[in-house]
This record gives structure tokens, sequence and C-alpha cells, in this order.
């Protein structure tokens, strides 16, 4: 059944009362009242007539079908008029000015409204409720300065149920109570930015109560300026932002001298970077070459590319870095990665370095090299089509000078980094608006829900593969028809579809970047007692860092700390020791919630694990490691094929580490994750 609308702007009070009104007015007017079988009251007027105006009433249900025999009085008038088989009432003989007007019909709650009768008359619609109502729900919309909104559209799973009033406020009856999307959109002929809640549970009986605050968003005509103008006004914010990993998503070379990855030092020594076993005899040679910095790529049989200019560094700060180079017209991701050292303290950790990543586009399945006439490798090496709309601000595949080049995945971006317009969209309109309307010229992700909160950030840390562009290599940053990267805040399914990779049995990315399509598999995206967890709960907004230490268990215990108020309470729930063997501690949450997973360039030699941390907050039993072996029917697989769940990783260190008599061993094998299960049956009840 549909839900059933009514219009706060109809107020309706006790019968009673409202009874009570009717006979004063009965009184007042020299009319008198006859019962009609308790359909309302039939006047008689005793007055002189005269020809006046008339008042047009069409009466419906929330459905806005048609109630014939509704009746409506003009109380101050003492006039009255009853509906025909189509809800329609005409009352004339009315005098000019305010009057108060009653419409009701047995069953349903009357409704009294002030209606202004001007030298035409006046028409109105009204709807009537049932008396009972099953559920209701009241809904308050203010826009971003905290005003009332008027007419701002109402919708429940995409059906229109009301407009908001002169105060901003729609109620409505629920005929059938369940979990609906609330949608709220701007008001015709405003910019404000829609909303939605995607699970909104109205229970029996129940009154649900929302307040939706409206944000602003660009005007379609508003384009991309550069962050550089936003510190002006954002001074704080810009200078949180400076340190971020956002700013430093695309660096060049001089930007590069002194970092702490020591890339420089590996350019101006000269590294030389086996590429095998990927392409057995091929290598990479970093270089420096007349103060610039050069790459040199030679294929297994000694023909190499000639020394290509570095164009940028992309990343380096906690996984790993790529680097870009000019090859003919376009970007090309060099086929070597600089990885981070591996995650823990157990010995045979792998520190930083270079490895090889990214060959396919570059050699052929003999190992020569596979470049076009230009000096091009295969578009699976293209960086503007894989990479570069994520990091960068405002690009765009189209190439207006020269459309060939559009194929050949040339494209431009205003800004090489990841800047504020690329979260808060172009502010061209918001750096002319005056301070009345400043707030509806940019979209403020704060003021949306958990769930599009993640979208904004989704458009970049979700794997998609792209819908319309034809020289799109899915999977790859959401570009749409016209090679144009999505403003955030619009929908982000509207030009990609999901394209996870994900371990078999285990809701995890094997590849780094998907941790909005994590975070959607898990109890924090509408989740149950109607959380709906936003990046920005545990990452501070600007900065991009965690709003605690990662191993801080402070960062889970904002939010669970009632379940867990104590460190018995937290190392009950672990159930067993951790760290140190024989002593029950708490541990850290994300150890085990967050087991590392996603592979950005290597696999942790020790544990077999990934670089990135699982977004999914689920801890993986070890059985959902078996899944790989079984599909590639084996019994050992290469380091970094199979996925390491909540035990493998640690329990790796520990024995390296401490010498730790735990059931753990190779996580190549399959016997070890059959172990490290039977383990986590015992530790959790599961078995005897």
């Amino acid at each position: 059944m549909q839900p059933t609308p009514r219009p706060t702007h109809l107020t309706a009070g006790p019968r009673a009362l409202w009874w009570m009104g009717v006979f004063a007015a009965c009184t007042t007017a020299g009319c008198q009242r006859e019962a009609l079988r308790g359909e309302g009251p039939v006047w008689t007027d005793t007055a002189e007539a005269f020809e006046g105006v008339a008042l047009e009433v069409a009466v419906v249900d929330g459905r806005g079908d048609p109630l014939p025999d509704a009746w409506v009085s003009v109380q101050e008038q003492g006039r009255d008029g009853q509906a025909d088989g189509a809800g329609l009432v005409t009352v004339d003989r009315l005098r000019t000015g305010p009057a108060t007007v009653v419409v009701g019909l047995s069953g349903y709650e009357p409704v009294e409204r002030l209606i202004d009768l001007g030298p035409e008359g006046a028409a109105a619609a009204v709807q009537l409720f049932p008396i009972e109502p099953d559920a209701t729900l009241s809904v308050t919309v203010t826009d971003a300065y905290g005003e009332p909104l008027l007419n701002a559209p109402v919708l429940l799973d995409g059906q229109t149920i009301g407009l908001t009033n002169a105060e901003g406020l729609l109620r409505v009856d629920v005929v059938e109570p369940g979990t609906y999307e609330l949608r709220v959109d701007a008001p015709v002929g405003t910019t404000w930015h829609a909303w939605r809640s995607p699970a909104l549970q109205i229970v029996p009986e129940g009154f649900a109560e929302v307040d939706v605050q409206l944000g602003g968003q660009p005007p379609a005509t508003a384009y991309y300026t550069g962050t550089e103008p936003c510190s002006i006004c954002h001074a704080g914010a810009y200078e949180r932002w400076e340190g971020s990993v956002h700013a430093q998503a695309s660096r060049t070379p001089d930007e590069m001298v002194g970092d702490p990855t020591g890339i420089d030092d590996d350019f101006t020594g000269g590294t030389v970077i086996s590429l095998g076993p990927a392409v057995p005899g091929a290598q990479v040679e970093l270089l420096t070459q007349g103060g610039s910095w050069k790459v040199e790529i030679t294929d297994a049989f000694g023909v190499s590319t000639g020394r290509l200019d570095v164009m940028e560094i992309y990343g380096g700060h906690s996984h790993g870095a790529a680097v870009s180079v000019m090859t003919g017209p376009v970007r090309s991701l060099v086929p070597a990665a600089w990885a981070a050292a591996s995650e823990g303290s157990a010995p045979g950790k792998p520190g930083k370095g270079w490895v090889a990543a990214w060959t396919d586009g570059w050699f052929d399945e003999q190992g020569n090299l596979a470049l076009d006439i230009v000096g091009r490798p295969g578009l699976e090496a293209n960086f503007d089509l894989n990479c570069a709309g994520c990091h960068a601000t405002g690009h765009a595949m189209t190439n207006t000078f020269n459309p060939a080049l559009e194929a050949e995945g040339l494209g431009s971006e205003l800004e090489r980094v990841v800047g504020c317009e690329a979260c808060h969209g172009p502010g061209s309109a918001h750096r002319i608006a005056p301070s009345s309307t400043r707030r509806a010229s940019i979209l403020q992700p704060g003021r949306l829900t958990g769930a599009e909160q993640v979208d904004v950030c989704a458009r970049c840390h979700e794997r998609v593969e792209p819908d319309d562009h034809p020289f799109a290599i899915p999977p790859a940053w959401p570009m749409d028809a016209d090679g144009i990267f999505p403003r955030p805040g619009t929908e982000l399914y509207a030009v990609a579809t999901p394209d996870p990779s994900w371990w078999l049995d285990y809701e995890a990315s094997r590849i780094v970047g998907d941790q909005a399509g994590e975070h959607k598999q898990g109890p924090h995206h509408r989740g149950p007692n109607g959380y709906d967890g936003a990046c920005t709960d545990c990452h501070l907004v600007h900065s991009t860092s965690l709003r605690t230490d990662l191993y801080d268990n402070g960062l889970c215990l904002g939010c669970h700390s009632t379940r867990f108020p104590t460190n018995s309470s937290q190392a009950s729930h672990a159930g067993h020791a951790t760290f140190l063997p024989g002593e029950l501690t708490p541990g850290a949450c994300v150890s085990c919630h967050m087991a590392r997973s996603a592979i950005v360039v290597r696999p942790d030699v020790l544990s077999g694990a990934g670089e990135a941390r699982m977004h999914q907050m689920w801890p993986q039993p070890p059985e959902a490691s078996l899944a790989e072996f079984d599909a590639a029917g084996v019994t050992q697989l290469p380091l970094g094929q199979a996925p390491i769940s909540a035990c493998l990783d640690c329990h790796r260190q520990a024995d390296a580490t401490f010498g730790c008599l735990c059931p753990n061993g190779d996580p190549t094998q399959r016997h070890v994750h059959e172990n490290m299960q039977l383990s986590w049956d015992k530790l959790f009840g599961e078995v005897p």
C-alpha cells in the first residue's frame, strides 16, 4: 500500500473543541444547525440574501481520490456546502475578507483553514485523513541557513507524498509501516542539494520525526577555479589540507626532493629495477640527466625506450608510489613501483624498495616492448584513462583542440592535486556570491546523510567500471560519456557500475582503492539501529588522517564504549591472549576487524597479507581463505594469492618474534588455514 500524505498547513483540533466552534459560529450568524446523521452540519441561512462571492473547494483523501459527501462550512458567515461525486464543493453568497473554513467527513479528522476571500472569490484543495492512522511521519525542512523551506517535495520510495508548508513542515499518515527511502528535493527555482535517507524505519502506530537541512551545490554553470583562492577565506582548512595525502596526490620531481621515501636518492644515485618474474630479463633504470629525472625501460632482448621524461610521482605516503613518464603525446605509468616497508616488527619484514608493477601494455607475451609508432604503450598503461581522474581536480578526457587525441587518452585538469573543489564542487559561483547566498553555491558534504557522504569519497575510493566512455579501460575512474569526472554530490552509479575485485569467499578487495565498496558491505553502512556511517566518523575532514592512532581502541570505543566499557570486557570479546603469550589483553580492534587485505604492489613476504586494511569491519574467519585454494584445485598457492584471515597475520608475526606455539605456518599452504579455522571454532564455541 502507498503512503497517505497529510499536509501540515491544515490543522485539525480535538473534535469536542471543533463542535464548540461550530455551535458558536451558528449562534453568532443567526443560523440553525441540523444534524445530518453525524455527517456534519447543514446550515439554513436566515440573513438577507445578497450576491457576494463564491468559495470552491476540492476535497480529496491522502491518495488524491475525491471524497463525495464531504462538507465545507464558512464559520463566521454561516454558509456551508456538501461535496458532489467528484469531491467538489461550492459555497456562494460570501462576504470578502478572511474566513475560517472547516472541512470534514465522518471517519476523517476535520481540517480548519484560514482563507482570504477576494473580489473574485477563492479556490482551495483540501486533503482529509483517517482519524486513526497506522503511523505518522513528520518532516521539517530547512536550508543551509536554518530557514524553513516552502514547497520542498518530500518523497517516500520515489513517490511524492506532499510539499512542505511555510514553516518547512509536512506531516503524513503512513498506511503501511515499514522501511522507506526518504528523499527531500529542493523547491522548484532553488539550487539546494537534495537529501535522502535510504533506510527510514516507521513502526506500527509510531511517530517518526525527521529534521532535514538541505545544503548547497554549485550551479550547472560553475567552473573550477583552483584550490589557492579557497585559502583566502578558509585558511585553517587550507592549512590542514596542505599536509594531507590529497594535497600530494601528484608531485613533481622538484617536490620530491628530500621526501622521506628517499625516491629522489634512487633517481640521483641511479637505480636498476628487475621486472622479473613478471617480465623475465626486462628492467627499468632510474637516473638523472641534466638535472631532470629520467626513466629508461629495456625489454628482455635489450631493446630500450630511450630516456623518458618523468612527469609526476603519485603516492608514496603509506603503501606505495607510481611514476608517470611522457610517451609520445600521453602520460604512461612506469612498469615499476616504489613499495613502502611492510607493516609489523617481526624479522623478515621487507623494507621499502622498488618492485615490478603495471607491466600490462608495455610488453607482449614474449617480453618484447609493445609500443606504437610514436612510442606509446597500450591503453592499460595510460595514466589519463586509468588514474588521472582521481589524482587531479577538474579532470576531463575531452580535448577540444584535437578530438582524435581523446581516443589516445590525453586528458587535462585544472590542477594536479585533490583540491577543495574535488569534494566541494567547482567554486566559481561561490567566490562571487554575496554572503546571503554563498552557502547555496557550494556543496557541503557535512550536510549530506552518511551514505551520501560516502558517495562523495567513493568517486575515488570505490572500484567501478565507467558505463559510457568508449575508451575507458575498466575499472577506471568514473568518467561520464564525455570523459568528465562526475561532480561531488551527483549519483556515482549514474555513470559507473560497481566492479569489485574481491576474494572469492571474503568480502574484501584484492586491490587497493575499494575502501568505500568494502564499507558498503559492512555494518557501518545503513546499519542496525539507524546508524549510517560516514568516512569522516574516523578520518579528519581536511587532513584525511585518522582521528587517533590506528591501534588506539578509542577510535572504535567512541561509539562502542557502552558494549565494551572496560579493558576486561574488551579482552573477553577477543576471547584469547593477544600479543603477550598467556596474558589476556584487549589488543587492537583493527587487528581482527580491519585485517590487511588489499595488495597495492606486493604482498607481505611473511604473512602474505596486503598493505591496505579492510573497511568492511567483519572479522573474516580462516575458512574464508580456503575458497581460493579450492577454486584453483590446489593445496598450495603463490604468496599473496590467498586472503589473510583475521588470525594469520598476527600469528605469523608472533611465531617469528616470540616463537609462539600457535597453529600457524606457511600461508601459501592450505592446511595452515585449516588449522587456524579449527582453533577459531574452538575459541568461539563452534566445536568442543
